[in-house]
């Protein structure tokens, strides 16, 4: 159980920081510390103070990489960053597992190997407090880091690996629903790598340009000639390439109950990945996602609006740069 006591922490951040400030004007780094107390010792201002001191010295070891060259934006520093910001989080929440401790661990190795100079895996464990979730953006972050568009996202996909283990250890510790704040983080994180790997320049495109969308019937998950062509385009792309993976979301829009349309959204996408399968597309190279009547295209209740919202995207997964298009042609108002 969590017992939230921020309120106990901001005198004593605030007088951790200006002390850890203080030091970093008088000598070229933060002066070590042993870590953090154990869960039980946590209890006093004293021990609190100690607990800051140590996370914000880990912090200025990464500044001070920063002031001698390291790119904010490079990989390795922003997954230490992100190690550090969930343990605080989940320090600042009281949490009486082990997981401030393991992710602590894994950004003062990865800040020791950066002063080092040495080589740092680019793995990212799932801690013991966590368990793996989420394939599809595993997946996702997989292929950006093998991608020639890496360079564009590097901090975003560090960003994202760290965000999932965070989701695996609150879906352990409370639940699903409880992890809800941090899986929405994570898919906004993973959209905001595909735009950029999108928008990166000196990526080589494929010449092809594909649709990123299909369109359906109200109340209905039934794929028309239309779509079935756009559908068509992407599986021969597929057969291109083997290791190209889609994921299918799929929406609805706002009429009907909210369960309802959820479940109306996940028929689409069934749909969609029969079709694809019908097609030679391998299923283990899918992924579904269901989404009911979230992130609407056209906010209006017209029926030329509300069919812009009963779709299912298609996100391609690929280390190759291609060109989407959003095609209306299959609209069914």
């Amino acid at each position: 159980m969590k017992c939230n006591y921020r309120t106990l922490l901001a005198a004593t951040v605030m007088l951790a920081t200006t002390a850890c400030t203080v030091a970093t004007r008088v000598v070229d780094e933060p002066q070590a510390a042993e870590g953090i107390h154990e869960q039980s010792a946590r209890i006093t201002e004293a021990a609190i103070e100690d607990d800051i001191a140590y996370i914000n010295s880990l912090r200025q070891r990464l500044e001070i990489l920063n002031a001698a060259g390291l790119s904010i934006e490079d990989y390795q520093l922003c997954k230490a960053q992100a190690w550090i910001d969930m343990a605080f989080d989940e320090y600042t929440d009281n949490d009486r597992s082990e997981v401030v401790e393991a992710a602590l661990q894994q950004a003062e190795m990865i800040i020791n190997g950066l002063e080092q100079g040495a080589e740092i895996s680019m793995a990212t464990p799932v801690i013991a407090t966590s368990k793996y979730l989420r394939d599809d953006l595993w997946a996702s972050a997989e292929a950006a880091k093998s991608s020639t568009s890496f360079a564009c996202s590097a901090c975003s996909v560090a960003r994202l690996e760290v965000q999932l283990v965070w989701i695996g250890h609150e879906t352990n510790e409370l639940g699903w629903r409880h992890a809800r704040s941090e899986i929405m983080a994570a898919e906004r994180i993973e959209r905001g790598i595909r735009a950029s790997a999108a928008s990166c320049e000196g990526v080589g495109e494929t010449r092809l340009q594909l649709p990123d969308r299909l369109h359906f019937a109200h109340d209905s998950s039934v794929i028309s000639p239309q779509s079935a062509a756009l559908l068509t385009r992407i599986s021969e792309y597929m057969h291109t390439d083997g290791k190209i993976r889609l994921q299918l979301e799929g929406f609805a829009d706002e009429t009907g109950s909210t369960d309802y349309n959820l479940a109306l959204s996940l028929r689409r996408t069934m749909a969609a990945r029969e079709f694809l399968l019908e097609k030679g597309v391998s299923p283990e190279r899918l992924t579904l996602r269901a989404l009911g009547e979230q992130d609407p295209v056209k906010h209006g209740r017209s029926r030329a609006e509300l069919a812009y919202n009963r779709r299912v995207e298609l996100l391609l997964i690929s280390t190759n740069k291609i060109k989407v298009e959003n095609l209306y042609q299959d609209l069914q108002p």
